[in-house]
This record gives C-alpha cells, sequence and structure tokens, in this order.
C-alpha cells in the first residue's frame, strides 16, 4: 500500500482516497471493523506520505456516525487522515427533502459543529453508492419515526411512488 501511495504522490496525485477505511485490517475470525491495526497502518501511510510529500492529503472513507469515525483523524501525537468523507451527510439531505423536516440535519449538523475545527470533512449529495438509510433512529424516534416504515417511506418518496 506504501509503495502504491507512494507511487501515485510522486505521479500528482494530491489526495490518496482510503477507501472503506476501518475494514483495510482484516484477520480470519474478526469483526474486520475499527481493528487496532486498522488506526496503526494510517499513521504509517500519514507519516511516510508527510516525510515524501507533505502536500498529499490521505481521505478516509469511514462509515459510521459523525462521534465514532472522528477517530480517524487521529491525535496530535498519532495523527491518521486529514479529511474524512462525511458519510452521513447525503442520507440526512435526502431525508430533509423527503420528510420537509429539517430537525434530524439540525441535530446531525450541530454535532458536527461541536468538534474541533481543525476536522475537515467532504460533504456530498451523490455518489456511485446506493444511500444507505443510517440516520439516527433514535433521535428520529421521539417524532415517531420507525426505521423499517420511515426507509420504506423515504424509498418509495425519492422514487416517485
Amino acid at each position: 500500500m506504501t509503495e502504491n501511495i507512494l507511487y501515485l504522490c510522486n505521479h500528482g496525485i494530491d489526495i490518496i482516497h482510503l477507501y472503506a477505511t476501518p475494514y483495510i485490517w482484516k484477520p480470519l475470525g474478526t469483526s474486520c471493523r475499527n481493528l487496532p491495526q486498522v488506526h496503526i497502518l494510517v499513521r504509517i501511510l500519514r507519516t511516510v506520505s508527510e516525510i515524501v510529500c507533505p502536500g498529499t492529503l490521505l481521505l478516509g472513507e469511514v462509515v459510521m456516525e459523525s462521534g465514532k469515525m472522528v477517530s480517524y483523524f487521529g491525535t496530535t501525537d498519532k495523527p491518521e487522515c486529514r479529511m474524512l468523507h462525511n458519510m452521513t451527510t447525503m442520507p440526512l439531505i435526502w431525508h430533509t427533502v423527503a420528510t420537509r423536516d429539517a430537525r434530524l440535519l439540525h441535530h446531525q449538523l450541530d454535532q458536527i459543529f461541536e468538534l474541533p475545527k481543525m476536522y475537515t470533512f467532504l460533504n456530498y449529495l451523490r455518489c456511485h453508492d446506493d444511500i444507505g438509510w443510517g440516520l439516527d433512529y433514535a433521535f428520529l424516534g421521539q417524532f415517531g419515526q420507525q426505521e423499517i416504515p420511515h426507509q420504506k417511506y423515504l424509498n418509495d418518496y425519492l422514487t416517485g411512488k
């Protein structure tokens, strides 16, 4: 991986996308998600890229709620990714369009804005993947939303049914 990253950097690539970052270390018999070795590997990649090609950014793709994904930024002493995809933005925006209710979007953005300002997120409205409805149903439950019927409503609405 390091050799490939350095090869790309030497050809002018400015951002390296670490796809499915929590799963890049996969020992048998484990969940293969968020293992300590993942963070060690990302720190190694960050260190090498900063030494050899300091202008290159590591962009992590971490499909989790904001509070859990921030661990992939690392710490001041042990930095990891410089940017993370904000995976929750896409379903939040489409949920808000379909329901005309901004409470969940506001709730999620409040959480993002409470994070340290040094964290940088890449937001997007659509990508090549499907829309995963990993919404905060604990929060939505207080407004009477149940996960399965709500997801069916969203799918029906956004497909024109």
